[in-house]
Order: C-alpha cells, then structure tokens, then sequence
C-alpha cells in the first residue's frame, strides 16, 4: 500500500538586517518560530532620523516586512496643565493623562 503526501513548499528571501544592524541567529529563529523580532532601537534613517523598527513574517504575503516602531521615552518634563509626566513618541512629545501635545524637530548642522 502506497503512501499519498500532500507537500506545500513555499520558498521566499529576505534580507538579514533591519537599518545598519545584521540580525542575529537567535533573531531569525524568532522571527520564523514567533513571527517577529525584537524591537531594534537608535536606528538612523537616510535622513538621519532615528527610528525603531522590527521584522515581522507576514504569512499571507510570503514575505518578511519592517515594522516601525514609535516607542514612549519618559522625559523630565510635566504637563502645563494637568502636572503629568510628558513623554516622548517619536517627533511628538505628549502628555502621559490629558490631550496636550507638541511637536519637535531635530535640526542637523
């Protein structure tokens, strides 16, 4: 009696680093056991920005994508109205409890 297998192979590439960082072994067995890889922070953008991103596998699409990443930094700073801490997203500076908000820009010399 024979045996009757159905096999799907998918192939696909991706590349193994994420801004100017190679992705370690460790993180490419996440990225394909859990479907991403850690945050990576301090990244420089063409711009000279810094991002943070990470890699996720996108099952659907067959391919692995970069995920950017806005993470809340605490800074020193308190809310001019309601006394609460201002945290940083990116360009944006928030209050952590009311609406307030500003936006920041980093200027290069």
């Amino acid at each position: 009696m024979g045996c009757n297998l159905n096999v799907l192979l998918v192939t696909f590439s991706c590349y193994r680093v994420i801004g100017d960082e190679l992705l370690t072994d460790e993180e490419m067995h996440n990225l394909f056991e859990a479907g991403k890889t850690h945050v990576h922070t301090g990244l420089i953008s063409q711009q000279g920005t810094p991002y943070s991103a990470r890699q996720v596998l996108d099952h659907d699409k067959q391919k692995v994508e970069t995920e950017f990443v806005q993470e809340e930094v605490a800074t020193q700073y308190q809310c001019p109205f309601c006394k609460s801490k201002i945290v940083q997203e990116g360009i944006v500076m928030k209050c952590s409890s009311c609406d307030f908000k500003f936006w920041t820009k980093t200027v290069r010399c």
